[in-house]
């Protein structure tokens, strides 16, 4: 997947609102779900063949929190992550589509999977016939 956060220069000449967001994100999602990754972002590419189709079942979002809970079950599912640095540059068009709803719905959910994590980590995984067939 594609790291924000690998390279010093790799969000250089973002609009401030847009880095303290990303940084903040970043934050929230390596210290409450313990994961050491660029979790928000959408740069991803994945083995399919390699993940058992019923991990992305247990996804319950279906809108930005789905960044970062479908990397917590795939992580909690024993599924490799490597990251890869990338660099984007600042944005020359348009502007966020993310409202502040959003931001309400993806803290509560970080919320949430936090503390599923601690108090039901099996609700993120599958059973384990099902994730040793696939990977086979």
């Amino acid at each position: 997947m594609g790291s924000r956060h690998l390279r010093e220069d790799s969000l250089k000449d973002w609009a401030l609102q847009r880095l303290i967001l990303t940084h903040i994100s970043y934050a929230l999602t390596s210290f409450l779900l313990r994961m050491p990754h660029d979790a928000t972002t959408a740069y991803r590419l994945y083995k399919l063949d390699q993940i058992p189709r019923q991990i992305f079942d247990l996804v319950q979002s279906k809108s930005y929190p789905f960044f970062f809970e479908s990397l917590c079950i795939l992580q909690a599912n024993g599924m490799t992550i490597k990251d890869v640095p990338i660099t984007l540059p600042a944005r020359t068009l348009g502007n966020s589509k993310m409202l502040p709803r959003d931001v309400a719905c993806g803290a509560w959910r970080l919320f949430c999977l936090c503390v599923l994590q601690v108090l039901a980590p099996e609700r993120l995984r599958l059973a384990a016939p099902a994730v040793s067939a696939q990977i086979r």
